[in-house]
C-alpha cells in the first residue's frame, strides 16, 4: 500500500506494511477461522474471557536522503495491542453469529463494528485495532517520519516511533 504526502512542497512516498491482524487468548493465536466448526470454538473460548488483539505496522520511506545514494531508508515499525472483554455467550447466540456469515473472514472470528460488536463487554486500547488498523498509532508515527525527513540529521536520535 502506498500514501502519497505533501510535504514542504515535496512528494513522498512512504511504503506501509502491515500485519494480518490477531487475537490471542491464554497464549493461542486466533487467526481466521477455517470453518464453521472452528468460529464456534473460537467464540465460546472467548465467552466470559479477556483476550489481546495485535497488529504490526512498519512505515518506509525508500528515498529518505538523495544527498546519500544508496542510504538505507527511514524505517519506522510498531505493534498496537488492544484488550477485549468479551460477556458470556449464549450457545444460540454463537449460533445464529456464525449463521450470519459475519465472524467467517475475521480474526478471532467475531468483527466489532458489525453483530460482533454486541459481545463485547469493553476494550482497553485502541478501537480501530480491532478492526484491523490501528488509526491513531499510524498517523503519530507518520508525523514523527515525516518530522526526521525533513530533520534528516536528526534521524539517528530516534529509534522507534515515541508513542
Amino acid at each position: 500500500m502506498r500514501l502519497d504526502l505533501l510535504v514542504n512542497y515535496i512528494l513522498l512516498e512512504i511504503e506501509l506494511g502491515l500485519s494480518v491482524g490477531f487475537a490471542e487468548l491464554q497464549s493461542q493465536v486466533l487467526e481466521k477461522p477455517f470453518d464453521k466448526d472452528d468460529a464456534y470454538r473460537m467464540l465460546s473460548s472467548l465467552s466470559g474471557q479477556k483476550h489481546k488483539v495485535y497488529t504490526g505496522v512498519a512505515l518506509v520511506l525508500p528515498n529518505a536522503s538523495d544527498s546519500a545514494p544508496g542510504a538505507p531508508p527511514l524505517v519506522k515499525s510498531f505493534y498496537e495491542e488492544t484488550e477485549v472483554e468479551f460477556a458470556e455467550l449464549e450457545e444460540e447466540a454463537i449460533l445464529a453469529y456464525i449463521a450470519s456469515g459475519e465472524p467467517m473472514d475475521k480474526a478471532g472470528a467475531y468483527g466489532i463494528q458489525g453483530i460482533g460488536g454486541s459481545f463485547v463487554k469493553c476494550i482497553h486500547g485502541c478501537y480501530f485495532n480491532i478492526m484491523g488498523f490501528p488509526v491513531h498509532r499510524y498517523v503519530v508515527c507518520s508525523h514523527v517520519l515525516l518530522h526526521l525527513y525533513t530533520n534528516i540529521a536528526e534521524a539517528d536520535n530516534y529509534s522507534v516511533c515515541p508513542y
